[in-house]
């Protein structure tokens, strides 16, 4: 393979210079279609060097290209025959919150995530065995967490800035691949929880919802149904949310300060997702409905009930199959423990904003423009930033309910 490589390095280089300029244009295009089609119109003389766009000539991205990058002269091709598969996609995005939240500000943050998958048969001999290994690096500033101040995340790919290793692992089938064994850092995001349908939405509690990050540490027919049922346990100590290890409420002056610790900590979840209608001829075009809803203890958990549910409609408008427009909403109530301890506040002369519950309406639209293109607008409304938590200079007012609107734009490299 090494012969290869190397006959089509030069290539992959000249491809991925084209792919670059052909971002650009993207890019552009996300702000001044109008140009781009004009662009298109001019015409050319017969025979002239430009006739051919740069991308086509080299065998690289076009529009009907499954990637922005294209096969890198050749190079994509001949590692996917070696067993190797590369992929990546970049997601960026502008947003902001005009009206509520702690305070109104535009943010702009971008995901880029590089992706290997080998097929360890293929490359080394190892029967039925598949290895794959991902990475990200998160880079701006997240909405939510420094001006909404909520905790239903408007964003899925908000995090502090940084670049990890998301999965390893390596997977072996047996008995024909009826059966498999996984080994290796699984990120529950991938394997547990989660909805299809829920997948479209992009505030991060429709992903890995909030319902179990707030409750854990550091975070076949016409019209087919999925059930899923599942929990989740804990094996560490929790805090208890109201009391000490006296007995006495928290918010007392007279307080230890020491919370009451429990031995673990659990919950359960079920999810549904269902097609009501398909359009005739299609696997997935037509409208389905998702939810999701999920209950741990009160006492060490700090939303032991979120529930969602939401409507998607692919392939809404004529001739465009690929879009998805959705509406969803999640709810997540606040333990009794932790509401009890801000009343316990306010009865000890310490003014506090009773905290209840959080939800999230989110409205969007996904345009595939191109197999490798995606632009997302969407709006959102936050009721309840932080579960009503107070504003950080005035902790007896709640921080105002807050709409969000953004444009995201996603390419898969």
């Amino acid at each position: 393979m090494g012969d290869i490589v190397k006959a089509r390095f030069g290539a992959a280089l000249k491809g991925l210079v084209v792919a670059t300029r052909a971002a650009s244009v993207a890019v552009v295009a996300v702000a001044a279609p109008s140009a781009i089609a004009w662009a298109q119109e001019v015409d050319t003389p017969e025979g002239s060097p430009e006739q051919a766009p740069a991308a086509a000539s080299a065998g690289e991205a076009g529009k009907d290209s499954e990637t922005l990058t294209g096969d890198w002269g050749g190079l994509r091709t001949d590692l996917s025959d070696a067993g190797l598969k590369l992929s990546g996609f970049y997601t960026g995005e502008a947003l902001g919150n005009p009206r509520g939240g702690i305070r109104q500000r535009g943010v702009a943050e971008g995901l880029l995530e590089v992706d290997l998958d080998a097929d360890l048969e293929t490359l080394v001999g190892w029967k039925g065995a598949i290895m794959h290994a991902s990475m990200f690096q998160i880079h701006g500033r997240g909405l939510s967490s420094n001006f909404v101040g909520n905790q239903l995340t408007v964003r899925d790919i908000e995090a502090a800035p940084s670049t990890r290793l998301w999965a390893l692992w390596v997977q072996q089938s047996f008995a024909n691949d009826a059966a498999s064994l996984r080994v290796g850092q699984l990120p529950e995001q991938e394997e547990f929880v989660v909805s299809s349908l829920g997948a479209y939405f992009i505030n991060g509690t429709f992903g890995w919802p909030i319902g179990m990050a707030a409750n854990m540490p550091s975070g076949g027919g016409a019209y087919p149904t999925t059930y899923k049922l599942g929990g989740w346990y804990h094996t560490g100590r929790f805090n208890d949310l109201r009391f000490d290890d006296t007995g006495r409420s928290l918010a007392d002056p007279l307080s230890s300060g020491a919370p009451r610790q429990h031995q673990g900590n659990g919950g359960i979840y079920g999810i549904i997702d269902h097609m009501l209608w398909r359009r005739p001829g299609t696997e997935d075009v037509g409208i389905g409905i998702f939810t999701r809803q999920m209950i741990a203890p009160p006492d060490r958990s700090a939303m032991p009930y979120y529930g969602e549910v939401g409507l998607t409609w692919k392939g809404m408008l004529e001739g465009r199959d690929d879009d998805v427009a959705g509406i969803a909403v999640a709810y997540g109530a606040t333990s009794d423990r932790l509401s009890g301890r801000d009343r316990d506040a306010n009865a000890f002369g310490t003014p506090t904003a009773v905290r209840d519950h959080e939800t999230a309406v989110e409205l969007l639209y996904r345009a595939q423009l191109t197999p490798w293109w995606t632009v997302i607008p969407d709006v959102q409304y936050i009721i309840h930033p932080g579960g009503g938590v107070g504003l950080p200079d005035d902790a007896a007012q709640r921080i105002p309910d807050a709409l969000v609107v953004g444009l995201r734009t996603v390419f898969k490299l």
